[in-house]
């Protein structure tokens, strides 16, 4: 099994995105998440391609094939939006 893993999404959809294609090109099968997927964080500024909303579509669209957990800029809410489960601990 291909195993990709990705981390600092920061709600950036052309970051994800790019990953995704990358990844499906080299087969992957499973997506492991390492944290900050929807929030930029309180210290940095609001990017201009900031959509929290566009990257849980894409992220929810491949639930079945994603483990999370959770990274230091992610939040309880996040997992309101999201379909599969970020690991907490």
């Amino acid at each position: 099994m291909k195993v990709a893993f990705f981390s600092d999404i920061h709600g950036i959809p052309s970051t994800l995105e790019r990953f995704f294609a990358q990844a499906e090109a080299l087969g992957a099968e499973l997506y492991v998440l390492l944290g900050d997927a929807l929030y930029h964080g309180p210290r940095n500024g609001v990017p201009g391609t900031y959509s929290p909303n566009d990257v849980v579509r894409m992220l929810n669209e491949r639930k079945d094939k994603i483990l999370a957990v959770k990274g230091n800029c992610d939040c309880d809410v996040d997992q309101m939006l999201l379909e599969f489960p970020i690991i907490t601990e």
